[in-house]
């Protein structure tokens, strides 16, 4: 039995609840069953701007981000967030949490013809969002809206991701099930390191991991990418660290399914 298939039998088996040997294929989380499907992940992906060096975090960045963590509550599992924090506009204000990487991945693919204001919500791709925040109370019911239709959705796609530290090293495994009969192609599997520094940034996302394409994966396949090794820096809390994974389709950008690390 080779390592791979030692690992597929152990994902499945935690999924089922049974060994590998006993694995009947009408069981809901077999990849041979033709019926079997996943709750799909939907994911909030919130650009955001503070100001560090005042010491201050705009009103409608709170209401956002409140908003969202007391969502995440709502749907048991169902909701990722993700934050990235955007560089200031003005030259005298700083966001120490800001990057280059947030900074192109909302000018070159999300934001499109929209100016350039935070917070600004993501769901599930570039396809649905909304921008700004006049109260925590209007910021939750507008993404509800959203979220109570992506939550109640089911697909024939899995991803699970884990990680294993040694001393500052995070070894990263990712694994993608397609469910039913029919194969599926042209997916993009995006990679993240996030950090939870607690208040108001639990989901901080702090390094971009170099993307992988998946040209095809048949049906009843469960697809391994190749292992990452990420170094977490020395002024990091290593606990604190997660990896996270979003399948996007790779033409529309559509975020098909996600998963984060234990």
């Amino acid at each position: 039995m080779t390592a791979a298939w030692k690992r597929s039998c152990l994902f499945l088996s935690v999924l089922a609840g049974v060994s590998c040997t006993d694995l009947a294929h009408d069981n809901a989380y077999d990849p041979k069953n033709p019926k079997a499907e996943a709750a799909q992940i939907a994911v909030a992906e919130n650009f955001v701007v503070r100001y560090t060096n005042l010491n201050a975090v705009p009103s409608f960045v709170w209401y956002s981000q409140d908003a969202l963590y007391e969502l995440k509550g709502t749907y048991e599992g169902r909701l990722l967030i993700l934050e990235y924090h955007m560089e200031p506009a003005g030259p005298t204000v700083e966001d120490t949490l800001a990057s280059t990487e947030n900074n192109l991945r909302y000018e070159n693919e999300y934001r499109g013809s929209t100016p350039r204001g935070f917070p600004h919500v993501f769901f599930s791709g570039r396809q649905t969002s909304i921008q700004g925040a006049s109260s925590r109370t209007v910021a939750r019911d507008r993404y509800k809206t959203i979220l109570d239709t992506m939550t109640v959705k089911r697909i024939q796609l899995y991803a699970q991701i884990e990680t294993v530290r040694s001393a500052q090293d995070l070894q990263i495994e990712t694994r993608v099930v397609r469910y039913g009969e029919s194969a599926i192609g042209s997916l993009l599997a995006e990679l993240f390191i996030v950090e939870d520094l607690g208040d108001s940034l639990h989901y901080t996302v702090r390094a971009h991991l170099q993307p992988e394409t998946i040209t095809s994966i048949e049906g009843g396949e469960i697809y391994e990418l190749p292992l990452k090794t990420y170094t977490i820096p020395a002024n990091w809390n290593a606990d604190r660290v997660s990896a996270v994974v979003l399948i996007k389709d790779a033409v529309s950008r559509k975020i098909l399914q996600a998963a984060v690390s234990e």
